[in-house]
């Protein structure tokens, strides 16, 4: 245990009670700690970096921070808000969290609405193409 957490033990020793928050020891304990912490961290994000490489996970995180990062750019310039603002509002959308703090106003609505209508005069083409290809089935079979 001490050989691999040496650090660990050599700030609970020297962080002991006696000395306090103004004693002039104290930066040097804030130094060790982030030692420590920069210690676990990098073995952490090696070991997910492995992961991501490994199952070629990290090119979809890129590919989906963009998505997510244009998605924001885009919502910024339709809804005349800040930057930061679509990114957020793109970030809670994509997570589905919806938190409800940011909302799309009538000109998003708009986009929604005249998809929807799109997407409906599709479904009406393909239900008639498919009463029309049940038609001529019946016709068909009626001939033969």
């Amino acid at each position: 245990y001490l050989k691999n957490n040496w650090l660990n033990v050599l700030i609970v020793v020297i962080a002991f009670p006696w000395i306090s928050v103004t004693s002039e020891w104290a930066p040097v304990l804030r130094i060790l700690r982030l030692a420590l912490f920069l210690r676990v961290f990098t073995d952490i994000f090696w070991d997910v970096i492995k992961v991501l490489r490994r199952n070629n996970f990290g090119l979809i995180l890129v590919i989906a921070s963009i998505f997510i990062a244009l998605s924001g750019a885009i919502f910024s310039v339709i809804e005349d808000t800040n930057l930061a603002t679509g990114l957020w509002y793109a970030l809670v959308t994509v997570t589905t969290v919806g938190y409800g703090d940011v909302t799309a106003n009538i000109s998003a609505f708009l986009i929604g609405s005249r998809q929807r209508r799109v997407e409906n005069e599709i479904l009406k083409y393909v239900q008639t193409a498919q009463e029309n290809l049940e038609k001529q089935a019946r016709r068909n079979e009626e001939q033969l």
